[in-house]
């Protein structure tokens, strides 16, 4: 079990580093919540295992149908079906970077690296290079996330309606696909791959485990794909997901995380959003829409957050601070799209929700 902590240091599961103050006051009083807490931490190898298989065997049939049936609708759908799986995998890859998929960690980060982030370009360990400065900066200037955000006007919410869709039909045509490579090129297994005696700028060096992992991936799915004979076919229904619609649905997830929120306290520095069965399928695969709970007690896995949830609505702190949303697609106020896209989105100079105050 993890051992639990005041404060922020529930956000280093799984890391070595000393724990640093989140943004803010810390309002969850989180040591009348310790018993009740630490049985949701333990992580449960089977439950992830499960839910992994099931997501690959999803992906499975829906490219084998496709290629089986050769017809052009059928490509469609089974790219839909593998975006959304894709962006599964990434929020599994989340999980593991916490060391919450595999009670072994060893054994945690090889099967995340196989399954869940090398698919997807990514690394465990370069994905959490950053992500835990994520946790332990949350939205500050020492936050990777957050300096990228105030870089690149695309993360700039609200914006007007036609505004706001622009940034979205650029994700699904590869306009922004410059953005995205920039960022999934530091989380990527090739930078920074071998040691160099020289400081580089950028995550650590890969470690030769990790080496060989890469080239035991790359190595197998080239030759599956070569010997089944249906390499561009493959190429196409995996590759073509990954730069376009899975982007677009990182995007409006990560909006609903952190983005237009007031920013004060470690209560009102994320949102929960509750979700359609639909937008849970898709845009928040895994419970990730429970992610102010998860930012609060990361030491939980993604199936316990629904039960974590059920504790926190009945702490007094968590009602009156929280920011919590019925749904993702919609424009009433409990909704993610009716809080970013605005008929008079502020400037970028004019103080807004977007601004963390001084």
């Amino acid at each position: 079990m993890e051992v639990l902590e005041r404060g922020p240091a529930l956000g280093q599961a799984g890391s070595d580093k000393e724990p640093v103050e989140a943004p803010g006051d810390l309002l969850l009083a989180r040591k009348a919540l310790l018993n009740r807490i630490q049985p949701l931490t333990v992580v449960q190898d089977g439950r992830f295992l499960l839910d992994l298989a099931r997501e690959w065997a999803l992906i499975l049939l829906a490219g084998g149908a496709a290629i089986w049936s050769g017809q052009w609708w059928a490509y469609v759908l089974a790219m839909l079906v593998i975006a959304t799986r894709q962006h599964a995998l990434g929020i599994l890859m989340h999980d593991g970077t916490h060391y919450r998929l595999l009670s072994n960690r060893a054994l945690n980060d090889a099967v995340c690296d196989y399954f869940c982030a090398l698919p997807v370009g990514m690394t465990t360990s370069r994905y959490r290079h950053e992500h835990l400065l994520h946790h332990r900066h949350l939205n500050t200037d020492q936050d990777p996330y957050w300096v990228d955000f105030q870089r690149d006007d695309t993360w700039h919410w609200p914006k007007r309606p036609l505004a706001a869709m622009w940034v979205f039909v650029r994700d699904l045509t590869l306009l922004n696909s410059r953005r995205w490579g920039a960022v999934m090129h530091r989380w990527s297994p090739w930078i920074n791959h071998f040691p160099s005696r020289r400081q580089r700028p950028g995550p650590p060096t890969l470690a030769p485990a990790e080496r060989i992992r890469v080239y035991i991936f790359h190595g197998a799915v080239l030759l599956a794909v070569a010997l089944s004979g249906y390499g561009w076919q493959i190429a196409l229904l995996w590759l073509a997901p990954l730069l376009t619609l899975t982007p677009a649905m990182v995007r409006l997830r990560t909006i609903g995380e952190h983005l237009a929120i007031p920013n004060r306290t470690e209560l009102d520095a994320s949102r929960h959003t509750d979700g359609t069965w639909f937008e849970r399928l898709t845009v928040a695969p895994f419970n990730i829409n429970y992610h102010l709970d998860h930012h609060l007690l990361p030491a939980v896995p993604y199936y316990n957050l629904p039960r974590l949830h059920q504790l926190l609505i009945n702490e007094p702190q968590y009602t009156r601070s929280a920011i919590c949303n019925s749904r993702y697609f919609g424009f009433g106020p409990a909704m993610l799209l009716g809080q970013i896209v605005s008929g008079s989105a502020r400037t970028p100079e004019s103080p807004g929700p977007f601004d963390r105050p001084s």
